[in-house]
């Protein structure tokens, strides 16, 4: 099934703009449990972004934002020559979830990083969020050949003194 058999058409999709923030963050606040307005913030979409090219969209039913897709377009990351797409968040007010909310704001990025020249999207999600899991799989996800690796940075032995040059 195409990716278009999953969108939405009565919904507006648009960017995420600061003045969005508020409604986003109570969504988000909803989903994760905790506050992280200024995370958010960073994607609203502003002329001045940095090194990434916003991909970030809210979806609005009637006026009111249901939900949202944070990202951007990076270029060398993760070794890659091309541009990158990469999705940092996306999510659906609890009760729309089943509508194709999510289905048509992923859409809308994939379509936007196309425009961009991305030739891939790349996400990170929890091993165990299984329902996560399932709508990035049919979107057409798949496990990358990179391995995520993390250490907490307390439990690095330390150089000694002498190992360290800092003139």
């Amino acid at each position: 099934m195409a990716l278009d058999d999953h969108v939405d058409e009565e919904l507006e999709i648009r960017l995420f703009q600061e003045s969005d923030v508020d409604e986003v963050a109570a969504i988000d606040r909803q989903i994760v449990g905790r506050d992280r307005r200024s995370y958010l913030a960073s994607y609203a979409w502003s002329p001045k972004m940095g090194e990434r090219i916003s991909l970030s969209f809210v979806a609005a039913d009637e006026g009111r934002i249901i939900g949202y897709v944070l990202g951007g377009v990076y270029r060398g990351e993760f070794g890659a020559v091309e541009p990158l797409a990469i999705l940092e968040t996306i999510a659906v007010v609890s009760g729309q979830q089943r509508h194709r909310a999510a289905h048509t704001l992923f859409a809308a990025f994939a379509d936007h990083a196309q425009r961009l020249d991305a030739v891939h999207i790349r996400t990170l999600v929890p091993w165990n969020a299984y329902d996560l899991l399932g709508f990035f799989e049919a979107m057409g996800m798949r496990p990358t050949g990179l391995v995520p690796l993390s250490v907490n940075v307390d439990r690095v032995s330390p150089l000694p003194p002498h190992h360290i040059d800092e003139d």
